[in-house]
């Protein structure tokens, strides 16, 4: 039997049967896991269902997953991934531009604008991703459990997936605020990201708690106060006093 009938053959079995037509296995099966994968990881967590639970929501079996995935690790990675995707495009996309603005000499060290526009390029995106009415909820819930799982594995995943667009916004970010140490940069960045996760979160606490009427999950809303906070917050007069030369600096970018 040729290599390419016994493809097809294994194809067929992992749709959940011998026989039929192999074409089913194409796009439309690997979107089908992914999308009820999306859904049992938001609302169970990666702990919280098996395999099997997925496969039969899907109407596949264990071999579909093995296939197309290899692992449940690896089905958890894609279904997180396809989410991230455009938001980490469009972030190195803003991130590049702001530093090509820092590199004509537009915009620099210490101004508030230009600290908000690299802010902006890397929330933004995020807080959009999030309340897509595609996916968007799902999104939230996922990136959340992840972030709180025990398994270092797992926590890794999310690593992996921003590392690049991370590492650019702390590069590009020091390039516009103030000479500062160490330790008060990593307070400074703890703090833009804790407002960007927070929000992202959308719990309902605050708006409980403040019986205000007003909701996180209105994007715009958020952007337009959270930013131009954040972005001042970020180039205040240093708390541990200017650092002298570009020692400090040389060491984050």
């Amino acid at each position: 039997m040729s290599e390419a009938r016994m493809a097809g053959l294994s194809r067929q079995d992992a749709a959940g049967g011998g026989t039929g037509d192999a074409a089913e296995m194409g796009a439309g099966v690997r979107d089908r896991i992914l999308d009820i994968a999306e859904s049992c990881f938001a609302e169970e967590g990666y702990t919280g269902v098996s395999l099997r639970q997925i496969t039969a929501a899907a109407g596949v079996n264990l071999a579909a997953v093995n296939y197309y995935f290899g692992s449940k690790l690896n089905l958890l990675r894609e279904v997180f991934g396809r989410r991230a995707a455009p938001i980490n495009a469009e972030r190195m996309r803003r991130l590049a531009a702001c530093n090509a603005a820092i590199d004509r000499g537009e915009t620099g060290e210490g101004q508030p604008g230009a600290a908000a526009a690299v802010v902006a390029a890397f929330i933004e995106p995020t807080l959009r991703g999030g309340h897509l009415e595609e996916g968007g909820e799902a999104y939230r819930r996922i990136m959340g459990r992840m972030s709180s799982s025990p398994l270092p594995e797992v926590r890794e995943i999310l690593h992996e997936i921003y590392r690049e667009a991370a590492l650019s916004f702390i590069a590009t970010l020091s390039r516009v605020g103030p000479r500062l140490t160490e330790r008060e940069f990593f307070w400074r960045l703890t703090c833009i990201y804790g407002a960007m996760l927070y929000i992202l979160a959308d719990t309902g606490r605050l708006e409980r708690l403040t019986d205000s009427g007003f909701e996180m999950s209105r994007v715009d809303e958020a952007l337009t106060y959270a930013i131009p906070f954040l972005a001042a917050g970020f180039v205040a007069a240093p708390v541990d006093g200017p650092v002298d030369g570009i020692a400090e600096r040389e060491t984050r970018s």
